[in-house]
């Protein structure tokens, strides 16, 4: 996952890109409107984490016009002037998001992360599941399992992976969220599959 980071503070694109590469993710970082335009326009990002003013300029206008040309990566907008007027015209203009100053580590890596599942396709979303179980990283599973509930609730993706995450301590309630994925869809392959191998333990 690729990060486009602008901020004219050296000190803030740096604890950015620290913070956001610790959790895997490849960040680029740039200081000036000009240099976000350019590199949006030769580059492709799963997110835009920028500052309101960039260089003394306001960004928004710039979004306003990356959106008409067809740009649709999420942009997040860090800001001080978070007043409602500010907001609403910041959303008007394609902003995705936007968090206050002063903010917390933990208040970026939630915007950050709720932004780019928004983005994800179920199929994607499945795929990076599947490696992080496989990874043994059950914490990023289990998130990317309940962004698959909460995005595509009517989808079987989601119950499948949480059926997953805890078959091998609940059987029982898996077959569950195996059976409720096969609701929403009753052809489901993998559900159908997990439940066969789980009635064939019981014999």
């Amino acid at each position: 996952m690729r990060i486009l980071i602008a901020d004219e503070e050296q000190n803030v694109r740096m604890n950015l890109k620290r913070l956001l590469e610790k959790q895997g993710y490849e960040c680029v970082t740039v200081a000036s409107d000009r240099e976000m335009r350019e590199i949006l326009e030769s580059q492709d990002f799963d997110l835009v984490l920028t500052e309101m003013k960039l260089t003394g300029h306001d960004v928004i206008e710039l979004i306003k016009n990356l959106r008409e040309s067809g740009l649709k990566v999420p942009i997040v907008v860090v800001t001080a002037y978070g007043t409602p007027e500010n907001i609403a015209n910041a959303m008007k203009a394609g902003v995705s998001d936007y968090v206050s100053k002063p903010f917390s580590p933990e208040e970026i890596l939630s915007k950050v992360e709720s932004n780019i599942r928004k983005k994800d396709t179920p199929d994607k979303l499945l795929r990076n599941f599947q490696k992080y179980l496989a990874q043994g990283k059950r914490s990023a599973a289990e998130d990317l399992a309940r962004a698959l509930i909460s995005n595509y609730p009517s989808r079987p993706e989601g119950y499948y992976c949480m059926g997953m995450l805890i078959e091998d301590t609940n059987p029982l309630v898996a077959s569950k969220f195996y059976r409720a994925s096969l609701i929403f869809d009753e052809k489901y392959e993998p559900s159908r599959k997990r439940l066969e191998t789980l009635e064939e333990g019981k014999r």
